[in-house]
């Protein structure tokens, strides 16, 4: 059996979609509902059907919207996986801005740690 990738993203203002199913919930999750990309590019690239999960946010007062290729999970765990990944973005672009570092050269764990590593520590002189 192949890898199965899995998507969470942010829907994009109003994208052509045809709706095949729907189910409104609370107040925190507003629905979730199946669906059907209906531009010619968006189809071309992704026939299938995604899921879109509408949930609000009572922080920031704001209604988010997501695309998921995930039907397994409950939308509420689709919404939190979003919020953790949007906490390591702003982590990172934190890391960036302060740190001074552009880019990571590797992605291991142990190559980003040596990197942010070096970028906190205070310059030492080696001649004495």
């Amino acid at each position: 059996m192949g890898n199965i990738i899995n998507v969470v993203t942010r829907y994009p203002t109003p994208a052509a979609c045809v709706l095949n199913w729907t189910q409104h919930s609370a107040a925190i999750l507003r629905c979730d509902q199946t669906i059907t990309l209906m531009g010619y590019y968006s189809l071309k690239s992704y026939p299938a059907q995604l899921r879109r999960i509408k949930f609000f946010d009572a922080e920031t007062n704001n209604t988010l919207t997501f695309l998921t290729n995930n039907f397994q999970l409950p939308a509420w765990t689709i919404a939190e996986l979003y919020r953790c990944r949007w906490k390591v973005e702003l982590f990172l672009k934190w890391i960036k801005q302060h740190l001074r570092i552009r880019a990571f050269y590797e992605t291991s764990a142990n190559a980003v740690k040596t990197q942010i590593w070096i970028a906190v520590s205070p310059p030492t002189s080696w001649s004495q």
